[in-house]
């Protein structure tokens, strides 16, 4: 027999999984959409992480405001708790699904910035719904966001000045805009690869830099499959021609469509006087993308190797 509590839990908990699974999807989408996400967060280092506070206060806001309306069984102060944690598991959730994107990262940072949003308008909510005087512990939350935004910023305002310089094809000024990042203490795996990147494709620089800034990075995130890429090609340009190529197949065996794997095992390949499979890598290069600097690169060698094969005939 039903009756008005259990007709009210129903409705509370339909709304809340209906709430819950709209948030998710939303969250998926923005986690698909990550590239302009991304541009953004270059230019307003932070942008990213004031999104996240807002949409947690936004969400534990909604979730107090429709449980409240269908839950009417439900006190107040446990509406509130069933609120902010639904608000705490949709982020770990949301944070936790980017493990598994190619173009997004888990950051610690993120899950701060949520936490804090989810615990202001908690504390604010309370506030305002009971005699005791909790407005002030709002302060201990936006402290530690105004922390992270703060930290967010200095720390990624160089390296993203160097991001949009590479995307206008300024490498010079890119590679100044990452070192002063490295003065400033502000190094990361993310900002030693593109360093070493540009150095060793765009730039005529000492290898021997570019190496130590793929180690950096590959000590931070040891899996990654672009940083062994960059670190294997750095191994290369340095003359360890065997230990870059184990560091490239490690590198292909997690991406085997990175952006210019094939190019670097078929140029690794070809130096080591396996063209057989050299051959087999430049190919595919080119299958992937026939016009281009890798593509260009690649055809190169497989010259070389063509008229090489001639002469010995």
């Amino acid at each position: 027999m039903s009756t008005p509590a259990i007709n009210s839990s129903r409705r509370g908990l339909l709304a809340l999984g209906t709430v819950v699974i709209a948030a998710l999807g939303l969250m998926l989408f923005a986690d698909l959409n990550g590239q302009r996400i991304q541009d953004i967060s270059l230019l307003y280092p932070g942008s990213d992480k004031l999104a996240h506070f807002i949409t947690h206060i936004g969400l534990v806001g909604l979730l107090y405001w429709v449980l409240r309306r269908a839950w009417s069984s439900l006190g107040r102060t446990a509406t509130l708790t069933l609120a902010a944690l639904a608000s705490v598991l949709l982020g770990l959730v949301d944070e936790s699904q980017q493990y598994f994107m190619s173009n997004r990262e888990f950051d610690l940072l993120d899950v701060t910035a949520n936490l804090c949003g989810t615990a202001t308008v908690t504390l604010l909510i309370a506030a305002l719904t009971s005699k005791r005087r909790l407005a002030w512990l709002m302060l201990l939350p936006l402290g530690v966001f105004i922390t992270v935004l703060a930290h967010t910023y200095t720390s990624g305002y160089l390296y993203g000045q160097g991001l949009l310089h590479i995307r206008h094809y300024e490498y010079a000024a890119a590679r100044q805009s990452f070192l002063q990042a490295i003065e400033r203490g502000h190094g990361r795996a993310a900002l030693y690869n593109e360093l070493a990147w540009i150095e060793l494709e765009f730039l005529d620089t000492d290898p021997a830099a570019s190496l130590r800034y793929t180690t950096l990075a590959i000590q931070e995130k040891p899996n990654k499959a672009d940083y062994l890429d960059t670190h294997g090609w750095a191994l290369h340009r340095n003359g360890r021609h065997q230990e870059g190529l184990e560091f490239l197949l490690k590198a292909y065996a997690r991406a085997p469509n990175t952006y210019c794997i094939h190019y670097h095992l078929g140029a690794v390949y070809h130096v080591l006087g396996q063209d057989t499979l050299a051959i087999e890598h430049l190919k595919q290069q080119i299958t992937l993308k026939a016009e281009g600097r890798f593509a260009d690169k690649s055809q190169a060698i497989l010259k070389q190797i063509e008229a090489a094969t001639q002469r010995n005939r």
